[in-house]
This record gives C-alpha cells, sequence and structure tokens, in this order.
C-alpha cells in the first residue's frame, strides 16, 4: 500500500499506527494515570514521610560534633565537649604502657619534639584542656608512680589523634587507636571531604571533554576511552599491588627510633587495613582489565560503531527548539549540570543526617575505658541507617531513571519535528496532528505522568522481580510508557517482544549501555587512578583509616556521574533505534527503515558500521535497495 491511496482508508501499516502513537502522544495532557503510576507515587510518599521523620529526630537530638571524636579521662569528647571546642587532638599522657592508655588530655596542637633529650625536660607545659583527674598541663616524669606521669614526646596529628613517632609507642596506642567500623567511615568521608569534591569536578570535565570533541573525532574519542579504561583497569591493579607491599613493609619496621610522617601513616594504615583486602582489589582490578582487552578485541567494530553513533547523536541533539534559537543539547546540558549538582547536595545532606544519627545515643560511660570506647550503636541507630542507606540507594536511581525518561521524551519530540518537516503531506492526507513540546513542556511531562510509573517499575524491576528478560532491558522498557499510555509491565513486555523481533530479522543490538559503559568506566578508572597515585606517594594529605572503602566509594561516585552525563547519548541511541524502526518506509514490496529522518540519522539504526560516515550515508541515499537490513513484508 503506497501513499497515493485514497484518504478516506486507513491503512494498516506499520508506519501509520506508529504515526497514530505519536498523534496520541501529542495529546497526553488528557492522559489519565494507571495503578502503577500511582502505587509508585503512593510507595514513594510513604517512604520519604518515614525517611523525614529520621531526619527530624536524627537533627533534634544528635550533635556530630562528637562523632569519631576521642573522649578524654573524664568521657568527654574533644574538639565537642564543654570548653573543648578548640582542644581536638587527644594526647596519650603515658603512651610506654598500655597500663595507662586510659589516661587522655585533650590538646589544641600535637606536641613535635625535635630530639630524645628534649623529652626530659619537666619544665614544659601543654596546650591542653584539664580534666578531672589530670587538673594540670604540666609534664611530670614520676618512676615511682607512672600512673601520674605526664610524658612530652613527639606526634603528628593523625585526624583527632596525636599519634607517636617512636615505633614502639606507637604500637603500645594502636589499642587505644581502634574504632568501630562505622566511625571509621563517617569520619574519612568527613575528612576527604575536598578529595570527593575535586574528583567530581575531574569526572564533569571529562564528561564535558567528551561530549565536546565526539562530534569532531568520534571514532578516536571512543577508542581512546576504551583504551583509558583498559590501562586504568591495570595502572589501578598494578598501583594496588605496590601499595599493599607499602602496607606490608611499613607493618614490620624494625627500627625504634624516630618515625617520619610517611611511616607512621603507613604503620597505622597497615593495622586499619589488610593487605590481602587491597591484594585482592588489585587483582580484581586487572581481571576486569584482562577481561575487558578480551572483549574489545572480539567487538572492536561494535566499538567503532558505537563512536559513529555518538557522533549521529550528537548532530541529532544540535536541531533547534521548535520556535527558539537554542538547541536541544545546549539546554540539556544544563539540565545534567543541574541534576549532578543535585545530586552532590544530596550525597552531601545524607552524610550530614548519618552524622547526627550516630550521635543519637548517650556514649558509654564505664572506667578506665579507652578514647574511642565510648561510642556506641543501638538498634533503633540500626533501623534508621538501614531506612537512610535504602534512600540513599533510591534517590540516585530516581534521578538517572528521570533523565533517562527525559531524554526518551526529547528524542519523541525531535523526531516529531522531522516528520512534521518531511511529511507534511502525508500527515494532511490522513489527517494525522502532531504537536510538539518545548524542553520545559518534557520536562513537566516526565514528572507529571511518567514519575509514577518510573518508580512503580523501579519497584518491579529490582524488588518485586519481573521476568529476567524485562529486568536485563532495565529502563528501556521505559521507551513504550513515554511513547503511549500503557503501563509499565505493558510496556516493557511490549519493548521486549519488539526486541526479540529485531533480534531474529536484524541481529540487532542495542548499543546504548555499551556507550554508557565505555565512558564510565574510562571516567571512573581515571579518577581512581589519580586516587591511587596520592594514596601511594602523598599519603599524608590522605589522613584517613581505610583506603579501600574510599576507593569504593570514589568509584561508584564517579561511575555514577558518568552514568547521568553518558544517558544523554546513550538512552538516545536505544529511543532513535526504536523509532526508526517502528518508523517503516512504505513500499510495495519491503519496509525500509526510518523513511521521515535524513540519511545520517538513518545510519544509527544499521548494523556494525565499518566505513566512514560519507560513504554509509552515501550507501543509504544511492544503493538502498541493496541494504539487508531490518526489513518486513507487507503481507
Amino acid at each position: 500500500m503506497n501513499q497515493q491511496q485514497n484518504p478516506q482508508q486507513t491503512p494498516q501499516t506499520p508506519r501509520f499506527k506508529f504515526l497514530q502513537e505519536l498523534q496520541n502522544n501529542s495529546q497526553s495532557d488528557n492522559w489519565q494515570e494507571g495503578s502503577g503510576a500511582k502505587y509508585g507515587k503512593l510507595l514513594f510518599l510513604i517512604f520519604q514521610m518515614i525517611f523525614y521523620c529520621i531526619l527530624v529526630y536524627s537533627f533534634a537530638f544528635g550533635n556530630p560534633k562528637e562523632l569519631g571524636q576521642p573522649f578524654d579521662i573524664d568521657n568527654s569528647p574533644c574538639g565537642a565537649g564543654t570548653g573543648k571546642e578548640e582542644y581536638k587532638f587527644a594526647y596519650f599522657v603515658n603512651p610506654d604502657s598500655e597500663e595507662f592508655l586510659y589516661r587522655t588530655l585533650c590538646l589544641k596542637e600535637c606536641p613535635q619534639v625535635e630530639n630524645k633529650m628534649a623529652e626530659a625536660d619537666d619544665s614544659i607545659v601543654l596546650d591542653c584542656h584539664p580534666n578531672i583527674e589530670i587538673a594540670s598541663c604540666d609534664v611530670r616524669i614520676q618512676p615511682d608512680h607512672p600512673e601520674y606521669n605526664v610524658l612530652y614526646y613527639d606526634t603528628i596529628p593523625f585526624i583527632n589523634v596525636c599519634a607517636p613517632t617512636e615505633k614502639q609507642r606507637l604500637q603500645n596506642v594502636m589499642k587505644a587507636l581502634y574504632k568501630p567500623f562505622t566511625v571509621r567511615v563517617l569520619s574519612d568521608f568527613y575528612n576527604s571531604k575536598l578529595i570527593f569534591i575535586g574528583l567530581a569536578l575531574l569526572a564533569l570535565g571529562l564528561n564535558f571533554l567528551i561530549i565536546y570533541k565526539i562530534d569532531d573525532y568520534p571514532r578516536l574519542v571512543i577508542w581512546i576511552i576504551v583504551i583509558i579504561a583498559i590501562l586504568g583497569f591495570f595502572g589501578n591493579g598494578v598501583l594496588g599491588l605496590l601499595y599493599a607491599k607499602n602496607l606490608q613493609i611499613h607493618g614490620q619496621i624494625e627500627q625504634e627510633n624516630k618515625l617520619s610522617k610517611e611511616q607512621v601513616i603507613g604503620y597505622l594504615h597497615s593495622n586499619y587495613v589488610n593487605s590481602n583486602t587491597i591484594f585482592i582489589i588489585s587483582i580484581i582490578f586487572m581481571l576486569f582489565g584482562l577481561i575487558v582487552f578480551i572483549f574489545t578485541i572480539i567487538w572492536r567494530k561494535n566499538i567503532t560503531t558505537v563512536g559513529q553513533k555518538a557522533e549521529i547523536m550528537n548532530n541529532y541533539y544540535l536541531i533547534s527548539q521548535p520556535d527558539q534559537d537554542v538547541n536541544y543539547l545546549e539546554s540539556l546540558l544544563k539540565v545534567f549540570l543541574s541534576l549532578t549538582v543535585l545530586l552532590a547536595v544530596f550525597f552531601m545532606f545524607i552524610l550530614m543526617a548519618l552524622f547526627y544519627l550516630f550521635t543519637t545515643s548517650q556514649p558509654k560511660n564505664e572506667q578506665h575505658q579507652l578514647a574511642f570506647e565510648s561510642f556506641q550503636i543501638d538498634i533503633i541507630e540500626i533501623i534508621f541507617f538501614t531506612i537512610i542507606a535504602i534512600e540513599l540507594v533510591l534517590v540516585p536511581f530516581l534521578v538517572i531513571g528521570f533523565s533517562k525518561l527525559l531524554v526518551i521524551n526529547i528524542i519523541i519530540e525531535i523526531y516529531k519535528q522531522q516528520i512534521l518537516e518531511v511529511d507534511e503531506e502525508y500527515l494532511r492526507q490522513y489527517k494525522l496532528t502532531l504537536k510538539q513540546r518545548s524542553l520545559q513542556d518534557c520536562i513537566g511531562k516526565t514528572v507529571r505522568y511518567h514519575f509514577g510509573e518510573l518508580m512503580w517499575g523501579m519497584f518491579r524491576l529490582y524488588i518485586a522481580f519481573c521476568s529476567k528478560p524485562i529486568f536485563l532491558s532495565g529502563f528501556r522498557s521505559f521507551i513504550s510508557v513515554c511513547l503511549t499510555q500503557k503501563g509499565f509491565l505493558q510496556s516493557a513486555q511490549n519493548q521486549l517482544d519488539y526486541d526479540q523481533q529485531l533480534q531474529n530479522k536484524n541481529r540487532k543490538h542495542y548499543q546504548g549501555l555499551d556507550y554508557q559503559l565505555i565512558i564510565s568506566f574510562g571516567v571512573s578508572n581515571t579518577c581512581i587512578l589519580v586516587y591511587m597515585v596520592l594514596l601511594l606517594y602523598s599519603p599524608v594529605c590522605l589522613a584517613i583509616h581505610t583506603p579501600p572503602n574510599q576507593i569504593l566509594a570514589i568509584y561508584l561516585f564517579t561511575f555514577m556521574i558518568s552514568y547521568l552525563f553518558s544517558t544523554l547519548y546513550g538512552m538516545g541511541m536505544d529511543t532513535l533505534n526504536f523509532l526508526l524502526y517502528k518508523d517503516l518506509h512504505e513500499d510495495p514490496n519491503r519496509n525500509y527503515i526510518g523513511s521521515s529522518v535524513q540519511a545520517q540519522f538513518r545510519m544509527i539504526a544499521l548494523p556494525q558500521i565499518s566505513m566512514p560516515a560519507q560513504e554509509v550515508e552515501e550507501f543509504l541515499n544511492n544503493e538502498i535497495d541493496k541494504f539487508q537490513g531490518f526489513q518486513e513484508n507487507l503481507n
């Protein structure tokens, strides 16, 4: 059936049905929310009410200044107790014996002694805050009564403790330096905030650089990122092995004289971190590098295609918005940057909430307890922490999901614009009306009509466990949700059926996820490489307890930033593929992809591309009859 048929007759062709879907999408202001969307919003509302009640409780009864702080001998926290705000370092007055480690003072600054002879000077007065049992800051050396000694010795500041630089004394105080896991993790996050900010800015800069250069050198850029990802896996593995070796060396220092800052921090790390853990992480990095290298060789044509299609998506977004001089790419980058800032603020807010939450319970008050033994966690804090942890996972997924749905809606609107420009006569012939939306309208539509389905779909995907194929299709299951009024499960099943149709007829492979993984691994590996170099060669600037926790947190954080930005092209590729294959050219014998868009955009629906862009476009324009891509008989 061709385009010259009687307008009174309704053609039952795939293309006409697709255009009807676009027409219904244009009238989506009258959509009614399905039960899934209502359930999703209800679940989200209930969970948020519980979450904010926990926040009120935490902020009302917690004191974050006490978290991770050492307590002196009268059970008052250094740096947080009354009158002790400036005295934040715990000082062991007699580190020569483990018996008297409970005797501590709070100091403003850690003492630094040039030589051993100076330690015998009993005229020194420490800059301390006296307490009940140690009423004076004078140095006292009483061999007959060591329980009353207040020694003067060389130290370095390590987070909130004055760590001795003499190995024997350092070994003696290790028992008193033990902190609960929760305290170590939160303390490390607090003390590494500048590192997180710096690496987040690095990840943002790399993502903007990729978007800026992908248009000029698409295949070169994507291959550079793949190579960086592979080298990053191997580089991080090698640096991790070197760090594990250093931990073993620092843990076996034989000398008893004064240790350097690097040696003290290395010794502390060797006691907080098992070198075998670092070794295992390093091996995992190298194994991933080997696996990625093998698959890169096998799928080298596919990687080249991903780069080519990224350029096509870049050109697609450069189309101007209706009645505006601004293109979609410029506006979307602002939206995605805002979402990234929102995520960063959210993470800071969650960390602050945890700082308050874990100080709501009363500290232990026992006789002769060590500096960090006062901290305790009760069952209420554990329950509340679980809910906050769920929120910490839920919100990033929602932000990424929102960005994907927004991209889907934008691609649909650009496709409408292409149809209006190319097929106006066809639309008039069959009385089809398409209405375009601006970016602001797309954001409103995504929030109003799709947010509930996003919540419900995520619940079915990751908690209620949909069928395995739907689970593996992930966020691509939402494409039909945005195009039609159907609920998540029906749309996901339709998408699954369509994917299977493409696989059977064209062996089609969606490449949006490939692009996102390439970008995310490349950027994250680069950020971790920078962190590992600092950890290995400048540990003094990273005064933390457990580097493995930091490595995991930084990897996830930078990966999420890159995954969010790569959604712009990755989800766009998959959505445009879907629309192109639904918009079939009506030919008496065959149907061909994407009759409403230019040749350069139809290329995105081709199988593996291994030729220059100009040749592919010429191939589409001049040799379309030889193309054995997605074809379907009208019968």
